[in-house]
């Protein structure tokens, strides 16, 4: 048994769980060379899971209580930690790839791993849990067995972007987690994130401590390079009118803030690699070191839009112009009068002209 502990290290937590399988005996060769078979297929497994989610451009921050699976899960799991590393985001401490142990992944119910894919090679977990509650069995088991997940003592999550770093106590810096990640379970399960909480926040929560995510940099930059000189109701405005786009009219197959700001023509900021405005932004943004307080205003101004925090304050708009601003002042552009114009209660149409995104013509 002590041969078997050591072989597998497991804690003592988990150990009373699971007995060990009274199979064939194996050589050391044979464990070896099983070992980077799996290791083979477990990579293999989370590259072309990160294929998949690098084409739908999933990126967020993922933070404690975000919803895991498993695909030998028969219940969610949420993600814990004990100790977090001092960067929060919705109130709530953002993870880094290493949280990735027992007391960060607890279990998912049951677990429905074919009784092949590790028979030999792993023990086999009970059929009753420490609370007396019975196991699902899978079809093609000879018993039912309760989800005790076990990961390697080096693992950590695997993910396709691993730009963004964090403290990590005893561990120097790690990557925060992000939800693109994905972990492999010693049973062979994929563990993946489900969903990251969304907490509504007020204002004086995006201080520096709140960890932009790419998407997010680039929303706030783009409205810096249209707007950063003209005051907090035309960062609101620009604001707006962005969200208002995602996935709607002309804009339809657009689903994401990033995809929007960035379809050609529609933000002269970005044309040519991006404004230098732009870029003065995202440089600022990306280590908000030197606590600029006009970029720290417009943070606190725009982001509540961005996460639905506060009214739209437009009415609905998704075209705008601002008539001081045209050259020469006051002109109209050409596609106003292709747009149903609106009239909303608190802004200057001296300020802004806005328009849905119905056409008239």
């Amino acid at each position: 048994m002590a041969d078997n502990i050591k072989d597998y290290q497991m804690s003592d937590s988990i150990w009373k769980f699971v007995y060990p399988y009274d199979g064939k005996e194996r050589t050391n060769q044979e464990k070896q060379q099983e070992e980077e078979i799996r290791q083979k297929q477990s990579l293999e497994l989370m590259h072309q899971y990160q294929l998949y989610y690098r084409m739908v451009e999933k990126n967020k921050y993922v933070l404690r209580e975000s919803v895991l699976s498993c695909q030998y899960g028969t219940k969610y799991a949420k993600l814990d930690c004990e100790e977090d590393h001092g960067v929060y985001k919705h109130m709530k401490p953002v993870m880094a790839i290493t949280d990735c142990a027992n007391n960060n992944i607890h279990n998912f119910g049951s677990c429905l791993c074919p009784e092949a894919n590790y028979v030999g090679r792993l023990p086999m977990t009970n059929e009753v849990d420490d609370m007396g509650v019975s196991a699902i069995k899978a079809s093609q088991n000879k018993r039912a067995h309760i989800c005790v997940p076990i990961i390697s003592e080096n693992s950590v999550w695997h993910q396709v972007d691993s730009n963004a770093l964090i403290g990590v106590k005893q561990k120097g810096y790690a990557p925060m987690l992000l939800d693109n990640a994905v972990l492999v379970c010693q049973y062979g399960g994929i563990i993946r994130i489900e969903e990251v909480p969304k907490t509504r926040i007020n204002r004086s929560d995006y201080g520096v401590n709140y960890a932009l995510d790419e998407e997010e940099k680039i929303f706030i930059s783009v409205i810096a390079a249209e707007s950063i000189g003209e005051g907090k109701l035309a960062w609101e405005v620009v604001a707006n009118v962005i969200i208002n786009r995602v996935g709607q009219k002309e804009w339809k197959s657009l689903t994401t803030v990033k995809a929007v700001v960035q379809r050609k023509g529609d933000f002269s900021s970005l044309n040519n690699g991006g404004s230098a405005e732009y870029h003065k932004a995202m440089n600022y943004l990306t280590s908000r070191i030197d606590n600029n307080n006009i970029y720290e205003q417009l943070i606190a101004v725009v982001m509540p839009v961005y996460h639905s925090e506060v009214e739209d304050i437009t009415g609905g708009a998704q075209l705008y112009y601002s008539p001081k601003s045209m050259v020469p002042v006051n002109s109209i552009p050409r596609w106003a009068s292709y747009y149903k114009k609106i009239n909303v209660n608190g802004i200057n149409s001296n300020e802004f002209v806005l328009f849905t995104g119905d056409r008239i013509k």
